[in-house]
C-alpha cells in the first residue's frame, strides 16, 4: 500500500509501483502547525494566538479562533455623586441606580 511518502512496494520482490499518495495538509492554526490528515506528519510551527488584552468586561481573547485565558479585569468604580452616577475610571461605563 502506498503511503504519503512512500510508493506501494511488493512484499516478495520489493519492486516499487505508482507514485506516493501525497500529503493532504491541514493548514496550521493558532495552536497546531500544518499538519497532514493522513500520517499526522507536521510542518512548520503553529501560528500562536494573537491576544487582545483583557478589558473591565472580557478576558484576554485570541482575535484568530477565540480562545479566552484568565478573567475579565472588572469594572473600577469611582463613587457615584450627587451630580454624576457611578462611573468605571477604565471604560467610562455608568451605573444607574434606580
Amino acid at each position: 500500500m502506498a503511503t504519503c511518502e512512500k510508493s506501494k512496494i511488493c512484499k516478495t520482490c520489493n519492486k516499487t509501483e505508482g507514485q506516493p499518495n501525497g500529503h493532504k495538509w491541514v493548514d496550521a492554526d493558532c495552536e497546531n502547525p500544518k499538519t497532514c490528515s493522513v500520517c499526522k506528519k507536521t510542518e512548520g510551527d503553529a501560528k500562536g494566538h494573537d491576544w487582545k488584552k483583557a478589558d473591565c468586561e472580557n478576558p484576554k481573547t485570541c482575535k484568530t479562533c477565540g480562545k479566552v485565558e484568565g478573567k475579565a479585569n472588572g469594572h473600577k468604580c469611582q463613587d457615584a455623586t450627587c451630580d454624576t452616577p457611578q462611573t468605571c475610571k477604565n471604560c467610562k461605563k455608568t451605573k444607574v441606580n434606580r
